[in-house]
């Protein structure tokens, strides 16, 4: 087998590494999926022989659609592992066979199984494989949950009754993903003792708003065009999507229309430092219920100016357990001693269907926060509400001000929480959106979000001041009646 590869600096780290799962991110066109399918070949070559003198190994291959594992994953693998040597079937799945004698006088033979994500029993089929090792291609368009599920299946192929030891485990390649990817959380926060990941120079630099060829690239002599090839790309395209797939900043890219465009920016609407509480204010809390509780803590200055200093939220968590676990903590922490003033979903209101006397309003009064429900549950006064605080100035002052730890709430605004795309139809590929928003990691943060600015809308605000100075009144005018002993006690 005669395969001329000569792996650039981060790929050879890459390759050096005995980790049981590995992964490599780059930009576009750095030779990432090139550098996997020579590590797939390097470990089957050093598997070593069992009794008749056979490497054996077996491999999947996974991406998470049909089109892209056929279109992309395998063009890539048959150009550097052509069909002489990998024997391709193409039904009913995809999977290639090496049987090829070695210059050792021993014989290499691979299995591949190539495994799209996109069928409903694509996990089933996955946990049903035994494998020596699994390659995650383009990484950041696969859940957790499918990665656990292809390691938890290597180290099953060959047996050790055969060959007693070998490496066996898991390599990936990503463009960037978001800094909410399992990808950034264990790659940057806190990576498993027995993972290690791989990050290639970015293919250009960005200086004062310049793009420049950046000389620690990596596979620059391998693209015709060198540089070049980056280069070209800048003219026309947006900028997030450079800064993702060229210079390599862990940012997210969304295919839909953010709910709060163009009202939104990023400049004017969040601090540049965090945002102190004032203790002498109230502090305003806004609830989104279901599986995937969420609140927002925000105040209310003299301005007018609506101060969004705290998010929480969470997932597959009961409002007891987001109560317990997450919010009280922090609010006897850091806003101990203050008055709340507390709204959500009027839906809240409603009772369990487990306990008919339980509601998520009872659960939050337990834990002495007296739920107000907002006034309607329907979509669009809700965004109305949050865009009037995003067109709201003061004095030179946004109405709107969010606090920079709140990344959840700043996401969902840059794109995140957005109109999911339906299809391109008509002349010039007019775009059409859902008229509702996607229901995502987003969506619930940028509920609770919307019924704290709800609450605060300045006619609901009146009607409710209106409200109190009639019932103040009433009450003095009781009290003047029983000074005078006109009204029986």
């Amino acid at each position: 087998m005669d395969i001329k590869y000569d792996p650039e600096p981060t790929l050879a780290r890459f390759h050096a590494s005995d980790k049981f799962f590995r992964g490599i991110r780059g930009p576009i066109g750095s030779g990432k999926s090139v550098a996997c399918v020579m590590e797939i070949i390097s470990r089957c070559l050093e598997m070593p022989a069992d009794s008749r003198g056979r490497r054996r190994s077996r491999w999947a291959i996974v991406r998470n659609t049909t089109a892209q594992l056929r279109d992309t994953t395998l063009k890539t693998f048959v150009e550097w592992i052509p069909e002489e040597l990998c024997t391709i079937t193409r039904s009913p799945r995809i999977t290639g066979r090496i049987d090829s004698p070695l210059s050792d006088g021993t014989r290499l033979d691979v299995e591949v199984i190539f495994l799209p994500m996109d069928h409903p029993r694509s996990e089933r089929d996955l946990l049903s494989l035994e494998l020596t090792g699994i390659w995650f291609n383009e990484a950041r368009e696969l859940p957790l949950n499918f990665i656990t599920a292809g390691l938890s299946r290597c180290g099953r192929f060959p047996r050790s009754a055969d060959v007693p030891h070998y490496w066996s485990g898991g390599i990936a390649d990503t463009n960037s993903p978001d800094t909410f990817h399992w990808w950034y959380h264990r790659a940057v926060e806190k990576t498993p003792e027995n993972w290690e990941f791989f990050d290639q120079p970015p293919a250009l630099l960005c200086e004062n708003g310049k793009y420049l060829p950046n000389p620690a690239a990596e596979n620059i002599r391998h693209q015709p065009k060198g540089a070049r090839y980056y280069l070209d790309m800048v003219d026309g395209a947006d900028p997030d999507w450079l800064d993702v797939m060229v210079l390599c900043h862990y940012k997210s890219l969304f295919d839909g229309k953010p709910v709060y465009q163009p009202f939104w920016n990023e400049n004017i609407h969040v601090s540049k430092t965090p945002l102190p509480v004032e203790r002498n204010r109230e502090l305003y809390l806004a609830f989104d219920f279901g599986l995937t509780p969420a609140c927002v803590a925000g105040q209310l200055m003299p301005n007018g100016q609506l101060r969004i200093l705290r998010e929480w939220c969470s997932e597959n968590m009961g409002l007891r357990q987001f109560c317990r676990d997450l919010l009280l903590p922090d609010l006897s922490r850091d806003f101990n001693g203050m008055r709340y003033i507390v709204t959500g979903d009027p839906a809240g209101a409603q009772r369990s269907q487990v306990d008919r006397d339980d509601s998520c309003y009872a659960e939050l009064a337990r834990n002495g926060l007296s739920c107000t429900a907002a006034r309607t549950n329907d979509f669009e006064p809700r965004r109305r509400a949050v865009i009037n605080r995003l067109t709201y100035l003061s004095g030179g002052e946004p109405g709107y001000l969010l606090d920079p730890s709140c990344q959840m709430l700043r996401q969902g605004f840059t794109g995140g929480y957005m109109f999911e795309l339906i299809n391109r139809v008509g002349e010039g590929g007019t775009l059409r959106y859902r008229e509702q928003p996607a229901k995502n990691i987003f969506s619930h943060i940028h509920d609770a979000n919307q019924y704290l600015c709800l609450y605060l809308q300045p006619e609901a605000t009146a009607v409710r001041d209106g409200f109190r100075r009639m019932m103040d009144d009433n009450r003095r005018r009781m009290n003047r009646l029983r000074d005078r002993d006109i009204l029986e006690v």
